[in-house]
């Protein structure tokens, strides 16, 4: 899958173009949201971004879409 990405001038995401993806990149998509799910990676809508565990955040984008955010790293618990 091919995207074009526009930014301004913060670095935030003004405009993304390309193809649209094909039924197995949506399955690799929500296998991928699942997982992080399931492993307690992504925050509740209003939780903090201290609480442990968490990594990614799913968010409203300006065009009310849904999009998964990566808010930090974890190194796994070693």
């Amino acid at each position: 899958m091919s995207l074009s990405v526009a930014l301004d001038p913060r670095g935030r995401i003004k405009s993304i173009d390309g193809d649209t993806p094909d039924p197995a990149a949506v399955a690799d998509a929500a296998r991928y949201i699942k997982a992080l799910r399931d492993r307690g990676q992504v925050a509740a809508p209003g939780a903090q971004e201290s609480t442990p565990g968490f990594t990614h955040r799913i968010e409203r984008d300006d065009q009310g879409r849904q999009v998964l955010r990566r808010t930090r790293f974890s190194t796994g618990g070693a």
